[in-house]
């Protein structure tokens, strides 16, 4: 989801593009520490498939937000949490310098909300320790569906706060806080299922595409 220029003040707009370009810097260089041409390619090929994906959203009436699939958690599965948020970085930066989607103001905001909170808490913290013992179907559908979730919820927490903390709302807190949640948790079973239906297809035909597989794999080699 997308918050716009005008909901945002500037501290608020500053600070959080501070904190998303230190979380960027940091991503590169562990990106860096192992360079991989193989995932370069696939960091290209995937931040297309999820900016056509995200191409598809609508305005939250009187919000200031556009809601839309993210594509942070299938980026994050497949890539990494490191690299998976340099590729929506680049995703929401063209958006945003390109097709004003959110516009230059929020970007810090949007690298925050769509990237840093599927990356970096979502991804490790839910689907990471449901996966790491195994693939299987059904675990697949399980870590895929709830972290997408948590994922969507915890970037709508952010452009609430965000908006709550700019003083720029133009609705009473509590009905913005359940419009916010109420459409966006529709979006995030949206993609929870679509996320989930990828990722098992790759599974099944190309495990090794999956991120922590390579990891796992790895590991065993060097045993």
């Amino acid at each position: 989801m997308h918050i716009t220029d005008i909901f945002l003040s500037p501290v608020v707009a500053v600070s959080m593009l501070i904190i998303s370009v230190l979380v960027l810097a940091f991503a590169i260089k562990r990106v860096q520490q192992n360079p991989n041409e193989e995932k370069i390619s696939l960091m290209g090929v995937l931040s297309s498939f999820v900016f056509i994906l995200q191409i598809f959203n609508f305005a939250i009436p009187n919000t200031g937000v556009h809601g839309n699939l993210v594509g942070g958690m299938l980026l994050s599965i497949l890539l990494g949490p490191y690299a998976g948020f340099i590729t929506i970085c680049s995703v929401i930066i063209i958006q945003a310098f390109f097709f004003m989607d959110g516009g230059i103001f929020a970007l810090g905001c949007n690298i925050f909300n769509m990237g840093v909170c599927p990356s970096f808490i979502a991804y490790p913290l839910i689907y990471s320790n449901i996966i790491k013992h195994g693939y299987s179907t059904n675990k697949i559908y399980i870590a895929v569906f709830l972290s997408t979730i948590i994922a969507t919820q915890l970037g709508t927490i952010g452009v609430v706060w965000e908006t709550i903390l700019s003083k720029k709302f133009i609705m009473p807190i509590t009905n913005f806080i359940l419009l916010m949640h109420s459409i966006n948790f529709i979006f995030s079973i949206i993609e929870g299922v679509i996320t989930a239906t990828v990722v098992n297809f790759i599974w099944k035909v190309y495990p090794g595409m999956l991120y922590l597989n390579i990891v796992n794999s790895r590991v065993k080699k060097i045993c």
